[in-house]
């Protein structure tokens, strides 16, 4: 099978989703009013769950002695293909560790983890503290949920095979948690690629520990999370697919396919928690950019993100690439007609420049 076959592959959903219904009848059961009840009942679970995350999910304990005394244990989701053989030895193995960003999960990244399972690289993807359907934290220090990852890499380590090297991709807000990784971690682990997808600005000014105002409104705000919950259901998400989290999140209007993942992401938008979107900006911390151009200096740098991204556009990606200035190499790659949510908005496009610039150099 050629590489546009196997992404074809890779993007098709036809005969994927758990309910066993194609894709036009689940489309049709969901057009009309009450979308955000109809998401509710349980059906929804088996229509915009995949045969593929089902095979291949698995929930990570952190444990007692996870390294914070603020964390009590609890459970991370990851979807992985670690339990399959490897056809090389860990030597020349790499893995790659997928990150999602604030409010989003690991089936964004559905597309991409069938073409690696396809191509037989190995991958991790990880629902965040707090998203997902991982256990929730009383807080998201940007530093624990780092630690949260390395904990998950550790112990799938542990529990199947080490590998070589890891490639690092992260969406979003995923790529300050990537960097920190990477940062933190520059001596435990080889590095190959840093795939940043849709990177949000390089320096977050408003979320500064120093603007004192904002801070003080995120921690009155996170006491009584219930009215940001109030006005995400009775003035957003009553919009159905017009809703911020999807009109700001997709570009195109597609085929049957494109509508499918838009309520796909409808369905997980409805399960975030404001609290834990409100905490993780309480925990937001800044990159230390000099410790990044003076220590990552074997990692090579790509940035992905589209061209109509209203969300990080693209003169976040266009600075951020600027703060790599000893990166090995880095290269910035620009998705036609494609919106903030890479994976799902623009798929084979997607795939296809992922394929061509991560996966055969």
């Amino acid at each position: 099978m050629d590489v546009n076959e196997t992404i074809r592959c890779a993007c098709r959903l036809h005969s994927e989703p758990l309910s066993e219904e194609p894709l036009d009848a689940i489309i049709k059961r969901y057009e009309g009013p009450d979308l955000v009840k109809k998401m509710h009942e349980p059906a929804a679970d088996l229509d915009f769950g995949t045969k593929f995350i089902r095979k291949h999910e698995e929930f990570i304990p952190l444990g007692s002695n996870f390294p914070s005394v603020e964390i009590n244990g609890g459970r991370l989701r990851c979807c992985h293909n670690l339990r399959k053989g490897t056809s090389a030895s860990a030597e020349k193995e790499q893995l790659f560790v997928l990150l999602h960003g604030l409010g989003g999960n690991m089936e964004q990244f559905e597309p991409l983890m069938r073409l690696l399972d396809s191509e037989d690289k190995k991958f991790v993807a990880i629902d965040l503290p707090g998203f997902g359907k991982s256990d929730e934290w009383a807080n998201y220090l940007m530093d624990n949920v780092v630690k949260a990852v390395h904990h998950t890499v550790i112990l799938l380590f542990s529990m199947y095979q080490s590998y070589s090297k890891l490639t690092m991709v992260g969406h979003s807000a995923g790529c300050y948690i990537l960097i920190h990784f990477l940062t933190n971690y520059q001596n435990s682990f080889q590095f190959g690629k840093c795939v940043l997808l849709a990177p949000p600005k390089r320096t977050v000014d408003v979320l500064s520990k120093e603007n004192h105002l904002i801070q003080f409104g995120l921690k009155a705000i996170s006491k009584i999370p219930w009215i940001l919950d109030i006005y995400r259901e009775r003035f957003d998400q009553n919009k159905g697919l017009a809703s911020s989290g999807i009109s700001r999140f997709f570009y195109r209007d597609g085929d049957i396919t494109n509508k499918y993942r838009k309520l796909w992401q409808f369905h997980n938008n409805i399960q975030i928690k404001s609290r834990s979107l409100w905490n993780y900006l309480l925990g937001w911390q800044e990159i230390n950019w000099s410790k990044v151009d003076s220590t990552l200096t074997t990692v090579s740098i790509v940035i992905m993100c589209g061209a109509n991204d209203v969300v990080t556009p693209l003169s976040n990606a266009q600075d951020m690439l600027k703060c790599f200035t000893n990166a090995q190499d880095k290269n910035l790659i620009v998705i036609p007609e494609c919106g903030h949510n890479l994976t799902f908005d623009y798929p084979e496009l997607f795939l296809a420049n992922f394929s061509q610039a991560v996966l055969s150099n």
